[in-house]
């Protein structure tokens, strides 16, 4: 077992935050190494994810699927974030394959529309992107994210009006 895992004092917890990190940990560690393109890494960037959410209590207690993304969306940001720390990478240099957003693209029957969506989803601000995503396509209700950011859930409202209208903003600067 990991030693991040023995921070957990709740033993049931502990087997929730074991279990989701054995079943993901490959998928994670694709995720990761397709930003970092280092094993080491990549693996630096699945603890810290795993430590931020551990010390945050914010594993969501829901359907696998939302978990999955969840934690995929948590380790993305950690291994951008190392690339940022080590000046590796700019803020505007990343690429839609590497935030995950080709794939959706691809799939999609509205990909005209749904590409011009992404670009602007891929231009906010790290925290409002996240947030929509967990929100919209996860499905996380404000009110769960209210408890796992340990925010008042009218806060949590107020980011989440905030976050689509920075992403109308951008949907509108594409269209002009």
């Amino acid at each position: 077992m990991p030693l991040f895992l023995l921070m957990i004092e709740d033993a049931s917890r502990r087997e929730e935050y074991s279990a989701a990190y054995y079943k993901y940990r490959q998928h994670l560690f694709a995720v990761a190494k397709t930003i970092l393109k280092d094993d080491t890494l990549a693996e630096d960037a699945i603890q810290n994810a795993f430590l931020s959410i551990i010390e945050k209590d914010s594993l969501p207690s829901a359907d696998e699927s939302r978990i999955k993304v969840f934690l995929t969306i948590a380790v993305r940001n950690k291994a951008v974030d190392i690339l940022r720390q080590r000046g590796m990478l700019s803020a505007r240099e990343l690429t839609d394959a590497q935030l995950g957003i080709a794939a959706a693209i691809e799939k999609s029957e509205h990909s005209q529309r749904v590409s011009e969506l992404a670009l602007a989803l891929s231009e906010l601000p790290a925290e409002h992107k996240d947030l929509l995503i967990k929100h919209y396509y996860v499905g996380i209700s404000a009110k769960e994210l209210a408890r796992q950011e340990h925010v008042n859930y009218r806060t949590m409202l107020r980011r989440i009006e905030t976050a689509e209208g920075l992403l109308k903003a951008a949907l509108k600067e594409d269209d002009t």
